[in-house]
């Protein structure tokens, strides 16, 4: 503490820090240099002293120090009182400064707060007195900087009750025990609260009293190590609770000793392990039904290792364990093979199914194969897996029996299909629903439609056109084959006529009966007695001229859509839902996928022909609508690529950048071109790929043509076939030799291209592929109304661990920042590079997460640049996704040769790159909820099932036929004019739609149709 004495020994005064300066027994020059000493000693002190009247509180003298701690000039100051230079923060501390110099005329340690020049504050710690100058009353103040001190008070406050809390609510209990009597003289908050017990009932009490009876005795024992040792480690006890309930506890144990070394206090520290013990005891009965199910499993199993020889490369494998099945099925001795190879274990100079098993224990991916062990004469099916590196383990199923059985099988159908075909007659087979499904040859022939055909219609369908001998229409319950059905009886010798295309009547003599086995109908045979008619033909003719066929062809137009493709779009539909039934077996779901195919070629063939009737007619119009291109296109791709990679084809389809995002054209008729022709290209192509091109020519502002060019390395046409091939009804040697389609496909076609302002060219060579292009007229457009740019916007990361940085290269700005700024928006961190070699130096720079690269680049392009990075020790393990325009497949196969981890075609949707990145950096997103209120709203079960009920009927029906076939855009569409009024029900329909929630869709409107 610095004090101040005030002398007036004669008629001068000084007043120094701490100092008693007898002035009268001073000559002049001691006097002169003690005052330089002081005034020395005033300027050099580090704390702020300040000299003031007390009359006004006028400065008239201040240090360096005030200087160095203020910030104020000592020019500054002098001649004004502190509360002009504003030093007090709360100016009631002055005040309460005054208040105890003028009572007792000294002030210590006064704490306040002062404000420095710049704003800043400072804690400081104030003596303060009385003097007198010159007979004028002063004060005289020392003021140390304590705000260092203050906060280093603080910061050990702050870590006392860290330290405190930490101990308290530890999930550990932790206990104090003094060693001489064994009681416990400390406790946290956690054993009260695992014990049950309150403090005052554990403090005092001896350690023992808290452990279960049977464990004292080691309890004693841990004790006495400690006292030994000084410690305790993972010894496991049991403690009783206060309600009776025991804890399952890891006891260890330190020591606190005194400067001598001497133990003055344990520190106990009890872990629950009572989760623990449980879940060691289920893992042991786990192992035990494991190893239980092993062993009685009727399959064989074994466990195997990979053995390598020298230069590291697989040789052969190791038996590592069998279960008894492997034993009895293989013939062989655990004993004798357990830890051996497979050449020692099975004499043979070459491992049993090595390249299938090495492979499975090195790339981590199960097999199932089947094979035929003939030292055994035994057949298997064997399931391979990886278990973990470097192993696999096996499980044989003896499938000797069935293999013997579909042997039989198929020799039996193979005599029966022979008969069957041999026949003169033409037979036919329905099941008990009197749905055709099965008919040979001479069926076809005497009823004018393929086998195939005759197998999507019913025995009593209308698409029969039957007369009886009078030449008269014969209905369905006179058919021979329906009152045999329906009688259950046999029905013989029925003459009728099959009328074909409207003209031609083949005559013939039917004979129908029961089919004595479930799930079948009727056995129809029928013989061709067109000849003992011929003396009737003028009958015929004059019931079939040509106003009779007109007429037909017309009716036939106008009922075609309804009695045809409401049943066909019911069988698709529902064989569509059946595609998600898991509990169908594999044959089940190859006949259901015939089924859906036959479907879809039939629904194709009746569309074609009633839109080439229209054409022919001139009765179609054109419905321009806005359409989104770039979805369209998008949509075309995901509908063929499944269809080409099941025949292992190439499929590429490529856009122009310039391609418009918008245009006014006939939707539909635009899409039965694109799918006509690539239908075609991909059918007759067996080998190669088949390349999409799609460009656009502007004519004059906000219009233009779209040129596309579908290329394919198929069987090519003829060049004598080429003048006929857009004739209707007449097919190629190629299409006649792949045994479908009607030949209506390219003339619809090009009479559609023609009706759009455009035309449709080829051209081919035999053996070597085909060119078809296309071109028709569009006019720019907007985005059509009631459509959103994207179904779902990604708002955020979901629970992002950290900021995920991404390098962005592309050489144009445009680019750049279209795909910087989505990206920011999101979270992600960004740094941009304009080409190859920028995009090097930002990676050694910055180490991004995930590189986003073109490949079109000046400088340095996209494949060199991502070859070099990926050959650094930093860009490794960088992931890189390609975004580029170009889909042509000598660049795909470039890109996947550079080692890339995700590819985004140009111009991208924003959820497409989103998704590519979210696989790659293994993250999720949170999306902008499209539900909402409208959740709330269909959660109302009464509301939501009334306002369902007040549908129109007929917009039901026609939700329920998009159902069935898929046609989410006609769906979205048929919601889409639901009343305004009733908004929060189609926005729920309208969120289903867009989530492909199909199975509830259709429960909604089935279950609430009147």
């Amino acid at each position: 503490m610095i004090y101040w004495q005030e002398f007036t020994p004669g008629n001068i005064n000084y007043v120094g820090p701490g100092i008693l300066i007898p002035i009268e027994k001073m000559s002049n020059d001691e006097l002169l240099e003690t005052r330089e000493s002081l005034e020395l000693i005033f300027n050099l002190s580090p704390d702020m002293i300040l000299i003031s009247r007390l009359t006004d509180g006028c400065l008239v003298r201040v240090n360096d120090g005030f200087t160095r701690l203020t910030g104020y000039m000592h020019t500054e100051a002098i001649g004004k009182s502190t509360l002009e230079v504003n030093l007090w923060k709360n100016p009631g501390d002055r005040q309460k400064l005054l208040t105890i110099l003028t009572e007792t005329g000294m002030c210590e340690n006064l704490e306040t707060i002062f404000r420095r020049k710049d704003g800043s504050e400072f804690v400081g710690m104030v003596a303060a007195k009385l003097i007198s100058l010159q007979g004028v009353p002063h004060i005289i103040s020392v003021t140390r900087d304590f705000t260092r001190h203050k906060q280093a008070e603080k910061s050990l406050s702050e870590s006392e009750a860290r330290y405190q809390d930490l101990y308290e609510n530890a999930p550990d209990m932790f206990l104090s025990v003094e060693p001489q009597t064994r009681k416990i003289v400390q406790c946290n908050q956690t054993t009260m609260r695992m014990t049950g017990f309150e403090k005052h009932e554990i403090i005092g009490r001896p350690i023992f009293d808290l452990y279960h009876p049977g464990c004292i005795e080691i309890a004693k024992q841990a004790f006495q190590h400690f006292i030994e040792t000084g410690k305790v480690q993972d010894t496991e006890l049991q403690v009783c609770c206060k309600d009776g309930s025991l804890l399952d506890i890891s006891l260890n144990v330190t020591a606190v000793k005194d400067e001598k070394g001497n133990i003055i206090l344990s520190r106990s520290s009890w872990r629950d392990i009572t989760e623990h013990r449980k879940a060691e005891q289920a893992s042991r009965q786990s192992e035990e039904k494991f190893r239980s199910l092993y062993a009685n499993m009727n399959e064989g199993s074994g466990l195997h290792t990979l053995v390598y020889n020298d230069e590291g490369v697989p040789e052969d494998y190791r038996i590592i364990e069998i279960n008894p099945a492997f034993e009895a099925q293989l013939g062989i001795s655990r004993e004798t093979v357990i830890n051996k190879t497979s050449r020692e274990a099975y004499g043979v100079t070459e491992p049993p199914y090595f390249d299938i098993y090495s492979r499975v224990a090195m790339t981590g991916k199960p097999e199932v194969f089947e094979t035929y062990f003939a030292p055994m004469q035994k057949h298997f099916s064997i399931s391979v897996y990886c278990p973990y590196k470097d192993s696999f383990a096996t499980i044989f199923e003896n499938i000797t029996d069935r293999k013997n059985a579909d042997l039989a099988l198929n020799i039996s159908l193979t005599k029966y299909k022979a008969l069957f075909d041999v026949l003169p007659v033409g037979i036919t087979i329905s099941d008990a629903e009197g749905h055709i499904i099965e008919s040979n040859k001479v069926a076809g022939t005497l009823l004018g439609i393929s086998p195939e055909e005759q197998e999507k219609r019913l025995i009593n369908g209308e698409e029969w056109s039957i007369i009886r001998p009078d030449g008269t229409i014969m209905p369905a319950s006179e058919y021979p084959s329906v009152r045999a059905l329906t009688e259950r009886r046999q029905i013989d010798n029925k003459v009728m006529g099959i009328v074909k295309d409207g003209r031609q009547v083949t005559w013939i003599n039917v004979s129908a009966a029961p089919v004595p086995l479930e799930g079948y109908g009727v056995a129809i045979a029928y013989s061709d007695i067109t000849e003992q008619k011929k003396g009737e033909a003028g009958l015929l003719k004059a019931m079939l001229d040509a106003e009779t066929a007109n007429k037909a062809k017309s009716m036939f137009l106008a009922n075609m859509s309804h009695e045809i493709r409401t049943p066909l779009n019911a069988i698709i539909g529902f064989s569509q839902l059946l595609k998600r039934d898991k509990t169908l077996s594999e044959i089940q779901k190859e006949y259901n996928v015939s089924i859906i195919r036959a479907g879809e070629h039939l629904l194709t063939l009746i569309n074609d022909i009633l839109e080439l009737s229209k054409v022919e007619a001139g009765r179609i119009v054109l419905n321009p609508v806005n359409v989104d291109l770039h979805k369209f296109c998008k949509d075309l791709q995901l509908i063929f690529r499944e269809r080409a990679q099941s025949k292992h084809l190439q499929f590429v389809f490529e856009t122009a950048d310039n391609l418009p995002r918008h245009a006014a054209i006939d939707e539909s008729k635009l899409r039965q071109i694109f799918i006509n022709l690539i239908g075609n290209a991909i059918k007759f192509t067996d080998e190669g790929g088949v390349t999409v091109r799609v460009r656009y020519k502007k004519v004059i502002n906000g219009s233009g043509y779209l040129h596309v060019e579908i290329q394919d390395t198929g069987a090519g046409i003829a060049d004598d076939e080429l003048t006929n091939l857009f004739k209707p009804f007449i097919q190629t040697t190629t299409g006649i030799k792949k045994g479908s389609g009607s030949g209506l496909g390219l003339a619809l076609s090009r009479e559609l291209a023609i009706l759009m302002g455009g035309d449709i060219t080829v051209s081919s060579k035999a053996g070597a592929g085909s060119v078809f292009a296309f071109h028709v007229g569009i006019n720019e457009g907007q985005r059509p109304d009631g459509e959103s740019a994207t179904t779902k916007h990604v708002v955020s990361i979901d629970k992002a661990r950290k900021t995920y940085r991404i390098l962005v290269v592309d050489d144009k700005p445009e680019n750049l920042q279209a795909v910087v700024t989505l990206l920011r928006v999101v979270g992600f961190e960004t740094h941009e590079a304009a080409n190859g070699e920028d995009a090097i130096g930002q990676v050694e720079k910055w180490a991004p997460d995930l590189i986003i690269m073109d490949l079109r680049m000046p400088v340095m392009d996209g494949y060199e640049a991502t070859r070099r990075i990926k050959s650094t020790g930093k860009g490794a393990d960088i992931p890189v996704i390609v975004l580029t325009a170009s889909t042509f497949v000598d660049d795909r196969d470039r890109i996947e040769a550079i080692g890339i981890q995700g590819f985004v075609c140009k111009p991208f949707l924003e959820n497409e790159l989103f998704d590519v990145i979210g696989k790659v950096l293994n993250i999720t997103y949170v999306y902008e909820d499209e539900i909402s209120s409208s959740q709330t709203y269909k959660d109302d079960v009464e509301v939501f099932t009334a306002d369902v009920e007040k549908l129109p009927d007929g917009l039901r029906l026609k939700m329920l036929e998009a159902l069935g076939v898929a046609d989410i855009r006609q769906l979205k569409k048929l919601i889409s004019t639901i009343d305004r009024n009733n908004s929060s029900l189609a926005q729920v329909l309208m969120t289903l739609a867009k989530n492909y929630d199909y199975d509830h869709l259709k429960l909604i409107l089935t279950k609430n149709t009147k």
